[in-house]
C-alpha cells in the first residue's frame, strides 16, 4: 500500500445505539450481523447484509419520515443566472389557502442568521495537520447566504420559502410569489471568467483558487530538450450525480430546549451539524442531524445544502415540524454539480518512448460560490499515476461563474487526471510508433524503485504496478484484439480497445474508529 493510501485508510469513531424508532426494528438483527461479520473479514470476500431489508421495502429513507402536525415547504427559485432583485411581492402567496407563512431573504437577514460556509480546504494527504491548499492559494471564499434578498448568481438560487399545510398548497402558493428581476450579464465558462474584462460574479474577482506543485523550470527545460512533445487540450464536461433518491428533509425545533433536529440524507452528519450551527448562530450541541438509509450519494450529499438551514429556521419560525421533498427538476439546479474542468497538457519523451516531463494546467469551474476545494487540491497531487516521471509541474486555477456550485463526484479529481494523462500516453505511442501497452510498460514504476518519491511530494511505499498491468492485459487478451477486430469487421461491426493506469486517494484524512453497541436495556453488547 502506498503512503498515500495508508494515510487515508479510514478509522472511524462510531457509537451505535439501538433505540426504538419507527423502522428501527431492524437494528438488533442487523447490528448483530455486522458485529459478527466484523470479527474476521480482513482479506476475505464478504456478503452485503442490508440487501434483503432494502429490496423487501423495509428501508427507512427521509421521505418516509413524518411528524404529527408537520407542515410542508416549497422553495421559490431564481430562473435567472445573474440578476438584481428589484422587488419581491409575497402577499398573494401568504394569503393563499393553507399557507402558514412565507419567508424571504430579508427575513433571514433580519433574524441575524449567517452564511452557509462549507469546510474550505481538506487536510493534506501527507500531513493531516496541514491544509491541502494554503491561505494564499485558496482565496477568501465568497460565502453566500442560503436565501438571497438582493442579487441572484445562478439559476435555482432560493429567493423565498413557502410553508403550507400540504405539499400541494405550498407548491401552488410558491407560484404566486412575484419577483421583479433586472437581468445582468452572466459568465458560465470558467476559462472566459478568468479573462480580463470578464463579467464579475462577485466584485472581488472571479478567480478563487490558484495553486501549483512541482518544478516549472525543470519541466520547461525537459520540454525544450525532448525528442518529442505531444500536447492536448481537453474538457471534462459538467455532470450531475442524479442519485435515485432526490434530496429531502424533515426539520423540527424544540423551543423549550433550543435544540434543532434534522432528518436528511447525507454523507456525514457531523459535517452537516457544524455547518448548520454556524448558519443558525448556535452551538453545535444544539443541532442534531439524523441520516437513515440513503438512496445514493456519489459525493453530492457531502456538502450541507442551502435548503437545510432554511428548513430548520422555518420550523423555528412556525413552531412546528416542516418537511420538504425535492423534485428531480429541483435537483438539477440545486444539487451541487461536478467536473466542468479544462486542462492543457504536455508530455515530453525520448525516441524510445521514455517520459521526461509532464506539464498540466487546469481551470476548474467552481460555480457561483465555492463549496469544496477537494477536487482542485486532488488535481495537484494525483497527476502522476504509477509512471516514473522525472519532471512534473501542475497548475490549478478555480473560477467563479454564474452556474450551480460544483463539488466532488465519484473520483474527486482522479477521472480528470486519468483522462488527460492517458490520452497523452496514447498520443505519445502514436508519435514514436509504439504499441499503446508497450509505452505504458516502459514507464511504469518498477518494484526496484520503491519506495518512490513523486515530483509532486507523494511517497509510494509499495505497489506492483507492472504485475497489475500485465494481469489486466492478459485478462482482456490485448494481443489477440486485432484478430477479434477483423472478425467483427467481417460482421459489419466496429470494435475498439483501450488501456489505462491510475492511482486514487481512497478517502479523507485518517481518524480512529471503534464500535460500541448499546442495547435498549442500557447494556453494552
Amino acid at each position: 500500500m502506498s503512503t498515500l493510501a495508508a494515510g487515508l485508510a479510514l478509522l472511524v469513531l462510531r457509537v451505535v445505539v439501538v433505540v426504538a424508532v419507527p423502522g428501527g426494528a431492524r437494528g438488533h438483527s442487523e447490528i448483530a450481523r455486522l458485529s459478527e461479520r466484523g470479527k474476521n473479514v480482513i482479506g476475505k470476500r464478504v456478503l452485503r447484509v442490508e440487501d434483503e431489508r432494502l429490496v423487501t421495502g423495509a428501508g427507512r429513507f427521509t421521505a418516509t419520515v413524518n411528524f404529527p402536525g408537520q407542515a410542508h415547504v416549497a422553495f421559490v427559485r431564481s430562473p435567472e443566472a445573474h440578476a438584481e432583485i428589484r422587488s419581491l411581492d409575497a402577499s398573494a402567496a401568504a394569503a393563499a389557502a393553507g399557507v402558514v407563512c412565507v419567508l424571504t431573504g430579508e427575513d433571514y437577514e433580519a433574524d441575524g442568521l449567517k452564511t452557509l460556509v462549507q469546510p474550505g480546504s481538506l487536510p493534506d494527504h501527507l500531513d493531516p495537520n496541514q491544509p491541502s491548499l494554503s491561505a494564499d492559494e485558496l482565496r477568501p471564499p465568497h460565502a453566500a447566504l442560503p436565501i438571497v434578498a438582493d442579487r441572484v448568481r445562478h439559476v435555482g438560487e432560493i429567493v423565498a420559502v413557502v410553508v403550507a399545510e400540504t405539499a400541494a398548497a405550498a407548491v401552488d402558493a410558491a407560484e404566486l410569489v412575484v419577483v421583479d428581476y433586472r437581468t445582468l450579464p452572466a459568465v458560465t465558462d470558467a476559462r472566459l471568467a478568468l479573462n480580463e474584462g470578464a463579467y464579475l460574479v462577485w466584485e472581488s474577482g472571479n478567480q478563487c483558487v490558484e495553486a501549483e506543485r512541482g518544478d516549472v523550470s525543470l519541466v520547461a527545460a525537459a520540454i525544450d530538450e525532448a525528442a518529442h512533445v505531444v500536447r492536448l487540450s481537453i474538457h471534462n464536461q459538467r455532470v450531475h450525480g442524479s442519485p435515485i433518491e432526490p434530496r429531502s428533509a424533515v426539520a423540527s425545533f424544540d423551543s423549550a430546549s433550543g435544540r434543532y433536529e434534522l432528518f436528511a440524507p447525507s454523507q456525514g452528519v457531523h459535517r452537516f451539524r457544524s455547518v448548520l450551527a454556524r448558519a443558525l448562530g448556535c452551538d453545535s450541541a444544539a443541532v442534531r442531524v439524523i441520516t437513515d438509509d440513503v438512496g445514493g450519494g456519489f459525493g453530492l450529499r457531502i456538502p450541507c445544502s442551502n435548503e437545510y438551514p432554511l428548513l430548520l429556521w422555518a420550523a423555528q419560525k412556525c413552531e412546528r415540524a416542516v418537511k420538504w421533498e425535492g423534485t428531480r427538476s429541483e435537483a438539477f439546479v440545486s444539487d451541487v454539480h461536478s467536473r466542468d474542468t479544462s486542462c492543457n497538457g504536455a508530455l515530453a519523451f525520448t525516441e524510445e518512448g521514455k517520459i521526461t516531463a509532464l506539464q498540466l494546467d487546469y481551470v476548474g469551474n467552481v460555480g457561483a460560490h465555492p463549496v469544496s476545494s477537494a477536487v482542485l487540491s486532488n488535481l495537484l497531487r494525483m497527476a502522476g499515476p504509477p509512471y516514473d516521471i522525472p519532471a512534473m509541474h501542475v497548475k490549478v486555477r478555480g473560477a467563479l461563474t454564474n452556474t450551480t456550485p460544483t463539488s466532488v463526484y465519484r473520483g474527486a479529481g482522479r477521472p480528470q487526471v486519468t483522462y488527460i494523462v492517458e490520452r497523452l500516453m496514447d498520443l505519445a505511442a502514436a508519435a514514436v510508433g509504439l504499441d499503446r501497452a508497450e509505452i505504458r510498460r516502459r514507464n511504469l514504476i518498477s518494484a526496484a524503485q520503491l519506495p518512490y518519491q513523486t515530483r509532486l511530494g507523494l511517497t509510494y511505499d509499495s505497489g506492483t504496478f507492472s504485475d497489475n498491468f500485465e494481469t489486466a492485459l492478459r485478462l482482456i487478451d490485448w494481443d489477440g484484439f486485432e484478430a477479434r477486430k477483423r472478425e467483427a469487421g467481417h460482421r459489419g461491426k466496429l470494435a475498439g480497445i483501450g488501456v489505462a493506469n491510475y492511482l486514487e486517494s481512497p478517502g479523507a484524512a485518517a481518524y480512529e474508529r471503534t464500535d460500541v453497541t448499546v442495547g435498549v436495556d442500557g447494556m453494552i453488547r
